[in-house]
């Protein structure tokens, strides 16, 4: 398979020049501004591929910080699916650097998950 590939861009030009304002967008090609554009996208999509669905998850994926800087047992049994109290939802938001809000939904999920 090729490495390089012929795209025609003639409708995404504009789009593609005006993605960004940094000063330094202006200085880079055409073709390097496509592949950074597509190379974010890829990222992103990586990214929600990997996103946590459930407490459950964010406490396994994250255990050992949070047995830091909470009560470890605590954390155990949020990784064994324990259902996270509001405290527990401010800790882990802190201590992750998450959104709150989005824990909170992982929260709804995991409990609608629980009851079917």
């Amino acid at each position: 398979m090729a490495d390089r590939v012929p795209i025609d861009l003639s409708d995404l030009r504009e789009r593609v020049e005006s993605a960004r304002t940094d000063v330094w967008w202006k200085e880079l090609s055409l073709s390097k501004k496509v592949r950074m554009l597509v190379m974010e996208r890829l990222q992103e999509l990586e990214l929600q591929r990997q996103a946590p669905k459930s407490i459950t998850e964010v406490a396994q994926q994250n255990r050992e910080i949070l047995q830091q800087r909470m009560n470890p047992s605590r954390v155990d049994e949020l990784a064994a699916g324990d259902t996270p109290t509001e405290v527990d939802l401010v800790r882990i938001a802190y201590i992750l650097d998450m959104d709150e809000d989005f824990l909170h939904r992982l929260k709804e999920s995991q409990e609608k998950g629980a009851e079917e």
